[in-house]
């Protein structure tokens, strides 16, 4: 269930992102975009080395709860103050995660049937 709920709550926090950019009309800056795309790259470079801590403290409801919260209080702010700076890179970085997590998942997926 982890991975599934990873994706759900990722999803509906990049739906988020995206329903801000549409009512704010804000373009999609690719620079911004693909630094948040790193930035995913290397958190889950540097969260790898220590996956147990972090999947230990991520199960918690609680975690999951107030993150998701933060970071669309963080995105709504983001909109008002710079959000072509915030929502580009917000938006990378989800859509970067969602498809390092779909890799994980066909490859998880493909091992196991092996």
């Amino acid at each position: 269930m982890g991975r599934r709920r990873d994706a759900v709550l990722g999803l509906l926090t990049l739906a988020g992102l995206v329903l801000l950019q549409i009512l704010t009309d804000t373009a999609i800056a690719p620079l911004w975009a693909a630094l948040g795309a790193v930035g995913t790259i290397l958190f889950e470079i540097i969260g790898s080395t220590r996956r147990t801590i972090i999947r230990d403290y991520w199960d918690r409801p609680a975690v999951q709860i107030t993150t998701f919260v933060s970071a669309l209080a963080v995105a709504a702010i983001g909109a008002i103050l710079a959000p072509e700076i915030v929502l580009s890179s917000g938006i990378g970085a989800l859509s970067c995660y969602l498809v390092i997590l779909s890799g994980v998942s066909a490859h998880s997926m493909a091992s196991e049937r092996t």
